[in-house]
């Protein structure tokens, strides 16, 4: 697959992040990657705390209103009182249509938005090398190596998905 101003925004993005991933293993040496890593045991800690699983639900006053009440043990009694507890929470939705809002005037529209690629560069050159990678997995590190070369690649990608409605 070969970036293209013709191709769609989903092959070109595509394509993109399969040329930065294979950049990444032929270039990037392993002592960088280490140092994206360097607080490795604070992340692995979180991800313990956060998968650890809780066998079952302790015990619940049976009037949530008073601290001082009896407590439960039985599983059904303590399902009823989360389902009365929860459903105070939740707004019930007003039966029938809902009302359209008023339509609001556009005064101002973003037409002829250009983005250009010295742009591109000058974002990707300042990303701070110490933050994680984000949803698309690929470490600010790497981007702020690849700059130069990806620059016209992702300007053309934004460019395209500005162009689509």
């Amino acid at each position: 697959m070969e970036l293209q101003a013709e191709n769609d925004i989903d092959k070109n993005w595509m394509s993109l992040l399969k040329i930065i991933q294979d950049m990444d293993k032929k270039y990037i040496p392993t002592k960088e990657r280490k140092k994206a890593k360097e607080n490795h045991k604070a992340i692995w800690s979180y991800i313990k705390s956060k998968t650890k699983t809780k066998e079952e639900i302790g015990d619940l006053h049976i009037d949530l209103e008073d601290t001082k009440s009896d407590k439960t043990e039985d599983n059904s009694t303590k399902a009823k009182i989360l389902v009365d507890y929860f459903s105070s929470v939740f707004t019930k939705k007003p039966d029938g249509q809902v009302p359209l809002p008023n339509q609001v005037p556009v005064i101002n529209k973003m037409s002829n938005q250009i983005i250009k690629e010295d742009v591109v560069l000058k974002h990707l050159s300042s990303l701070k090398m110490d933050k994680s990678p984000g949803m698309d997995k690929l470490h600010p590190i790497l981007l702020k190596k690849l700059a130069e070369s990806i620059a016209k690649p992702l300007c053309i990608i934004f460019n395209q998905s500005l162009d689509s409605k």
